[in-house]
């Protein structure tokens, strides 16, 4: 996939770091993933080597989702794009990823575990809306990728993406 990426837009792909380790950043020892830019604005995608193995697939898709959203739009367009959601969606959205369960609607969760969703929320949200903007935007990548209903503010961008730099190397 991320080769497939290269040899699709050298240019943009050379401004990527990837960093295998026993570990990413993230206070979260055995969280898979995460990604970031450095001071110069180009991309570090970090890969947890120890977590890998439980879903190297959707690790390199939801990682190489949060470089793509960096060449398909500017950190203003994607706040634009995620405040166009209503609250309920973002809600949602976020239940997703926290659970890791595609499709599971908050409502259907227990009563403890809606608060514990909450609690992740407040805190996942606590400085800005920039990092679960970040974090919807690569769920629905994989979603696209996955053949996953997508929302339709970005559906056609991701589609068309997909066209330039993914269809040619399939």
């Amino acid at each position: 996939w991320l080769a497939n990426m290269w040899i699709s837009n050298p240019d943009e792909m050379s401004k990527l770091r990837i960093v295998f380790a026993d570990r990413t950043p993230m206070a979260d020892m055995k969280n898979e993933g995460s990604f970031e830019t450095d001071d110069d604005g180009n991309g570090v995608m970090y890969i947890n080597q120890k977590e890998l193995q439980n879903d190297p697939v959707g690790v390199f898709m939801h990682e190489a989702g949060h470089f793509a959203r960096q060449m398909m739009f500017t950190q203003e367009e994607l706040m634009d794009l995620y405040g166009s959601l209503s609250e309920d969606e973002r809600k949602q959205a976020f239940t997703e990823y926290f659970k890791k369960i595609p499709g599971k609607k908050y409502s259907s969760f227990s009563e403890q575990e809606r608060a514990q969703i909450d609690k992740a929320y407040r805190r996942f949200t606590r400085k800005g809306l920039n990092k679960a903007a970040e974090e919807w935007f690569s769920y629905q990548f994989v979603r696209v990728l996955s053949g996953g209903q997508v929302h339709p503010t970005v559906k056609s961008d991701m589609q068309n993406w997909l066209k330039k730099y993914a269809h040619p190397f399939l």
